[in-house]
């Protein structure tokens, strides 16, 4: 089990790192520092929400499956998680849909 933590907080700590970058990017093209580079957020996006990202979520969903036979009284903090990464992998794919049309040249 220790190790089975010990993945998904290295795969957390990646991802904020990828989220981290995201902001930095967008902060500096909202300061006029950098041109907007959709291509490069895109990118960024489709990296946070590709195979990674899905077997990641399918790997928790196996834990929390098991938590919830051995602990379930950690029942409902496991629900609040699982509606999180549920909000978050929809806002991850609006913004892939924005940020593909802003680079195809369908947005302005």
């Amino acid at each position: 089990m220790q190790e089975i933590l010990k993945h998904f907080h290295r795969e957390h700590v990646a991802m904020q790192r990828l989220i981290n970058q995201f902001d930095q990017e967008v902060e500096a093209m909202r300061n006029d520092r950098l041109d907007p580079d959709y291509h490069l957020l895109l990118e960024m996006v489709r990296t946070f929400n590709g195979r990674p990202h899905h077997h990641h979520y399918q790997a928790e969903q196996k834990l929390h499956y098991a938590l919830r036979l051995s602990m379930p009284e950690i029942t409902p903090l496991l629900e609040r998680l699982e509606a999180r990464h549920a909000e978050q992998t929809q806002l991850g794919q609006e913004l892939e849909h924005l940020l593909d049309a802003a680079c195809s040249g369908h947005l302005v």
